[in-house]
């Protein structure tokens, strides 16, 4: 599997059916882009955005525990840009 965002599908995935399946592949797949639990908003945002991804595997001590899209970062956006626009 060269293509990562074929990897990143295939763990989102094996995520939603609860499967340890997307450990195992984590393990056997070390050059999977992820981003740690600690990472921040921003830096995962970058990630997502300069390797053209809509989501990213969330690991932590090397375990799957979610996956943050580019969606979740757009309603963030959505959210901000609201409150903003009733403040004028």
């Amino acid at each position: 599997m060269a293509d990562p965002s074929r990897r990143v599908r295939l763990l989102r995935h094996c995520y939603r059916r609860q499967t340890r399946g997307a450990d195992d592949l984590l393990a056997r797949h070390k050059d999977v882009l992820t981003v740690d639990a600690e990472t921040s908003a921003a830096e995962a945002a970058g990630l997502l955005n300069n390797n053209k991804f809509g989501s990213l595997p969330v690991t932590k001590n090397e375990k799957l525990v979610g996956i943050v899209t580019a969606g979740d970062f757009m309603r963030v956006a959505l959210r901000y840009l609201d409150r903003e626009l009733r403040e004028l």
